[in-house]
């Protein structure tokens, strides 16, 4: 079990060396799986280390891409499948997570932007604030240089699904 402060540490490590702190590295991620195993147990149970361990991997995620390439959606389906459920800080992280990957190109915005759609659901006004800035500013930097009409004509029925709520 790891701090936030170690965990802040071992990430500025990481990402000076990530070669040097592979080994440190792998046991964070064998404590994100045993922490996701006992996740998946009881959902509903706030989760604080769970969530710091979460974002931790979000952060380091570039330095190792093929030990990471499940991780985004490992989290997506947490979020889509525990949505109601799940602590409003711990959902709240777990948006931050994918966010954080995806304004990095980890993740596509067709993987993500479905989802962020069915989250506005959720009675969590913050997360929904969230959401719609990223939402914003992701459509706005995807349509910067020149339309960008195949996630254009994805997202739509996701907005217009919104409006009718």
């Amino acid at each position: 079990m790891s701090t936030a402060a170690e965990l802040l540490s071992l990430q500025s490590n990481i990402k000076k060396d990530p070669d040097g702190y592979k080994d440190e590295f792998l046991l964070q991620y064998r404590h994100y799986q045993a922490l996701l195993e006992i996740f998946k147990l009881k959902p509903s149970k706030d989760s604080r280390e769970f969530g710091e361990v979460v974002m931790f991997m979000a952060q380091v995620s570039r330095a190792y891409p093929k030990t990471m390439a499940g991780f985004a959606g490992e989290v997506a389906s947490l979020l889509d499948a525990h949505h109601q459920e799940l602590d409003s800080t711990l959902r709240r992280t777990l948006v931050g997570a994918l966010i954080l990957m995806r304004n990095r190109a980890q993740v596509d915005a067709m993987t993500v932007l479905p989802l962020f759609f069915r989250l506005f659901r959720c009675q969590d006004k913050a997360l929904r604030q969230q959401l719609f800035r990223h939402i914003v500013s992701d459509l706005k930097a995807a349509n910067k240089k020149s339309r960008n009409e195949r996630l254009n004509r994805a997202v739509q029925p996701e907005e217009h699904g919104v409006c009718v709520l």
